[in-house]
């Protein structure tokens, strides 16, 4: 009894706030990635190598693995979009620093493009400290559907940050 009554006064007490919070930012994230997700596919339609890359927060850049795992998504992207459905957005994982604060956003969604059919998953920050931008990927992955099984899925997405690349994974 003592800890719901403990949990019902987080929620309207003090921490009431927190509920619309929370609905505000994930309101603004959904609106936040809808634009990220218009990009990528307006880059990866026209072939913008260089738009592609200014994507990324420069941490992804600098990685050694930034051109297999850049190249690797336009190697595989045909068409042009026909329909995306969004899976789901997350965002959570709150970090606080001294400096700023700054929320996890995760994507997913279902592509079709009228050539293939796709699987998209990202991750940025809602906000940035002193290494991370706002609206700046640190993490990408894009497969196509009929690779998911061979490439393990999506499977510990969230513990690396890159572009996803086939060399990620062992290939039996």
């Amino acid at each position: 009894m003592g800890y719901i009554l403990s949990l019902f006064l987080n929620l309207i007490g003090c921490g009431g706030n927190n509920l619309f919070y929370l609905k505000d930012e994930e309101a603004e994230a959904e609106e936040d990635v809808k634009k990220i997700v218009a990009s990528i596919f307006q880059i990866l339609e026209t072939k913008d190598v260089e738009g592609f890359k200014n994507l990324f927060d420069q941490s992804v850049i600098d990685m050694s693995d930034y051109k297999e795992g850049s190249d690797y998504t336009f190697n595989i992207f045909e068409g042009t979009v026909v329909s995306v459905s969004k899976k789901y957005i997350r965002s959570g994982g709150r970090t606080s620093n001294q400096e700023d604060s700054y929320s996890t956003i995760t994507a997913s969604f279902d592509i079709s493009t009228d050539k293939n059919e796709y699987v998209l998953f990202f991750q940025y920050y809602s906000n940035h400290d002193e290494t991370i931008r706002i609206d700046k990927l640190t993490k990408f992955k894009l497969l196509l559907v009929s690779d998911i099984e061979k490439y393990d899925g999506f499977r510990d997405m969230t513990a690396k940050l890159g572009i996803f690349y086939p060399g990620w994974v062992n290939i039996p």
